[in-house]
């Protein structure tokens, strides 16, 4: 007979977010010096749970390695190619990530025929996959990122004694990102920013 997980009733296997443009950005620290301390990091609509300040600090570290990356984006796109459906409401999504955050990036090359557009595609622990389509993109998530990390790195020298925040199950074996639902939408700034509308032939550069 197979094991069956009463616990486990449904798995999200992938999570992809396109950006293009002024990301909204937020971050916030939680119960700063307990230690269910942790670091929310709102980037557009994907939500990071962040309770280890050290993964916070290694997820800037290996975002920013991407810069040589990011050097081949337009800094402006047009936010149609976010492919926006005005009858449906967006998709909002927490992640939990701990331990040695695992990023790897790669330059897609943009397909006119599927009207897909070039863009730096950056993955985080295997299942959360940034397409950044532009520079003002990237950098709006860099500075968040970079935030984050001040952030924790204040919360950690405010808590009484030393240590990693919570977050890590017995054993020191750091947790594996994983998601949780929001049944909320997330505040969506709809408002056109000025700026060039590269959406044309510079949009589909290599």
């Amino acid at each position: 007979m197979p094991h069956s997980n009463p616990h486990l009733a449904s798995n999200v296997l992938a999570l992809i977010v396109r950006v293009a443009g002024p990301v909204i950005t937020g971050v916030r620290a939680h119960a700063v010096g307990h230690p269910e301390q942790r670091i929310c990091v709102r980037l557009g609509d994907v939500l990071l749970d962040l309770a280890d300040p050290d993964a916070v600090a290694v997820l800037r570290q290996k975002w920013d390695a991407t810069r040589y990356l990011a050097g081949r984006l337009p800094e402006r796109v047009s936010q149609t190619w976010l492919g926006h459906d005005p009858e449906r409401y967006p998709l909002a999504a927490t992640v939990q990530l701990s331990g040695d955050v695992e990023l790897s990036a790669r330059w897609t090359t943009g397909r006119q025929t599927t009207r897909t557009p070039a863009y730096l595609r950056v993955q985080v622990d295997r299942r959360v996959v940034w397409q950044v389509c532009d520079l003002q993109a990237w950098t709006a998530i860099s500075d968040a990122l970079f935030e984050a990390k001040r952030s924790a790195r204040a919360s950690r020298s405010n808590r009484p004694g030393a240590g990693v925040v919570g977050g890590n199950p017995p054993g020191g074996t750091p947790a594996r990102g994983r998601f949780l639902c929001t049944p909320q939408r997330l505040a969506h700034n709809t408002s056109r920013v000025a700026g060039p509308d590269t959406s044309g032939a510079a949009a589909w550069r290599a």
